[in-house]
């Protein structure tokens, strides 16, 4: 899924984070949601947002909603 995002606008992003099960082996989903994220740019590969104080970096094909603040 391909979002448009605006820079410097703040969005709440909902994505799907990999969690490894170390006894079946096996990869599990989980959906975290951030909230009040500012978008900074993207990569090839990767959305980069500003939370305030730090960088986040997501994968774009892990992320599942946007809703822009």
């Amino acid at each position: 899924m391909k979002f448009n995002f605006k820079t410097a606008c703040y969005y709440d992003v909902t994505y799907r984070k990999i969690i490894f099960n170390r006894w079946n082996k096996n990869k599990d989903f989980i959906e975290i949601t951030l909230n009040k994220l500012m978008f900074w740019h993207s990569t090839n590969c990767y959305y980069v947002f500003w939370t305030g104080s730090s960088i986040v970096r997501i994968k774009k094909d892990l992320v599942i909603s946007v809703n822009e603040l």
